[in-house]
């Protein structure tokens, strides 16, 4: 880097890429490390969600439980008869059945009208009683699984909006981020801009610089208005109205050593 380059705005032009340039690098940076933490926040979230789904898979064998409760539950109320096929009913038929027998072996009516209704009472009411316990403990069985089934779903439901509102801050994350980048995007295009205006207003200076050099070889007038220009660009306030060019490098102060030359001088 030298005067000329600062004279047609190279100076100017390279700082204004330079520090577009870095501005650029650090906004990118920053977007990228905006992208990062959005996908950290959603995997995160992701990670409760999947504890959550965890706890309602515990759910599980509840659910199956009361699923087939429930089905049991359907098959006796199409068929209340299917009680007898039980086997807790059957025991208690054998052990009852006995128990009469036994006494009325002991009463001498083993075989008589009175303990064949006896037995036929106790069937009755040991089928009636059966069927309404079995009836209460498959609905028991049934509404469990059933409540198991609605906290599962509760814990998946969690779950679901744990994962939905890590995914709304990636997604707002990357919102950010994207905005970053178009704002980014500009940066370099307002560096080369600035560097454009630099490099302008260097051709500005070399055109006023040139014409006052061309104004000072003219001479006349308008010479040296030109020339009064170039003067003050560089300091110093020499006239160079009315002369020569050759009589302004030498600044009027002497002649010049071509001034009385003749032809016959070149030989």
């Amino acid at each position: 880097m030298g005067f000329l380059d600062d004279l047609l705005g190279n100076t100017s032009a390279d700082a204004a890429k330079a520090a577009a340039a870095d501005t650029y690098a650090k906004q990118q940076a920053a977007t990228s490390t905006l992208v990062g933490q959005g996908q950290d926040y959603a995997n995160k979230f992701a990670g409760l969600g999947q504890q959550y789904s965890a706890l309602g898979n515990a759910y599980n064998p509840w659910i199956s439980t009361g699923q087939t409760a429930n089905s049991s539950l359907q098959q006796l109320l199409a068929n209340p008869s299917s009680i007898s096929s039980l086997p807790g009913y059957q025991f208690d038929l054998s052990q009852g059945t006995k128990a009469l027998d036994h006494s009325a072996l002991a009463n001498g009516s083993l075989f008589s009208g009175k303990q064949g209704k006896a037995l036929e009472g106790y069937g009755v009411n040991l089928a009636d009683k059966t069927y309404g316990d079995q009836l209460s403990r498959l609905l028991g069985i049934s509404q469990q699984g059933l409540g198991a089934q609605g906290q599962q779903n509760a814990a998946y439901g969690g779950g679901i909006q744990l994962q939905g509102q890590g995914l709304t801050g990636q997604l707002g994350a990357n919102t950010s981020a994207y905005n970053g980048n178009m704002t980014s995007a500009g940066t370099i295009g307002q560096g080369d801009v600035a560097a454009a205006n630099a490099k302008a207003k260097g051709l500005t200076n070399l055109l006023s610089i040139g014409g006052s050099v061309l104004g000072s070889a003219l001479g006349g007038p308008l010479g040296g208005s030109i020339g009064s220009g170039f003067g003050s660009l560089f300091g110093g306030s020499p006239s160079y109205g009315g002369g020569t060019f050759l009589d302004s490098a030498y600044g009027g102060s002497k002649s010049s050593p071509l001034q009385g030359l003749t032809a016959a001088d070149y030989g």
